[in-house]
């Protein structure tokens, strides 16, 4: 975590979040910008797989085609906002 926190600038404390509706009471998630640049932070709570609609990444007004998944070091395509991330717990 600590190495996430040094290799993302954005991750600095800079009173840069806005938190996200992920309409799953399992999952909290805000996002974190800094210039143009945005991550976002997900968390599952549950103990098992969850399911997160696509369109929480749209919620702002952008448009991300693909998002990296820091902690697993792999991308994903966008799906349309009827379509589900299966979301693993943490």
């Amino acid at each position: 975590l600590l190495h996430l926190r040094k290799k993302l600038p954005e991750v600095a404390d800079f009173k840069n979040i806005t938190w996200l509706q992920a309409h799953n009471p399992h999952i909290a998630g805000y996002v974190r910008t800094l210039g143009e640049r945005k991550l976002f932070c997900l968390f599952n709570f549950s103990q098992e797989k969850s399911l997160l609609t696509w369109y929480i990444f749209r919620e702002l007004g952008d448009k991300p085609s693909e998002i990296y998944d820091h902690w697993q070091e792999r991308a994903f395509k966008i799906g349309k906002d009827s379509e589900y991330l299966a979301f693993e717990p943490y």
